[in-house]
């Protein structure tokens, strides 16, 4: 299964931790479309994530919409990345 996390700080003032949203899409409901084919009404869920900038310690503050922790374990593994060089990115992602 392929999947693609966008991560965006979430501009909150906050000595201690940064904030991300972290997003993807999901599959909708089945509708066919005027010329008869099979579409697929799509949506896009989020949560947030706040991450200590001195320890590192990933807390999930909102899950995403029937995140069961897949996705956001992810987002946060992406983020750890990043923190471990010493960065705080505005925007990135995750693909696999």
């Amino acid at each position: 299964m392929a999947i693609y996390i966008e991560l965006h700080k979430i501009a909150k003032e906050d000595k201690k931790f940064v904030h991300y949203r972290y997003e993807y899409r999901v599959p909708g409901e089945r509708y066919i479309s005027k010329s008869g084919k099979v579409r697929n009404h799509s949506k896009i869920v989020s949560g947030e994530i706040k991450i200590n900038k001195k320890s590192g310690k990933m807390y999930l503050v909102s899950a995403a919409e029937g995140d069961d922790g897949f996705y956001w374990m992810r987002a946060a593994s992406t983020l750890r990345s990043y923190w471990e060089e010493g960065e705080f990115p505005e925007k990135t992602f995750r693909a696999s």
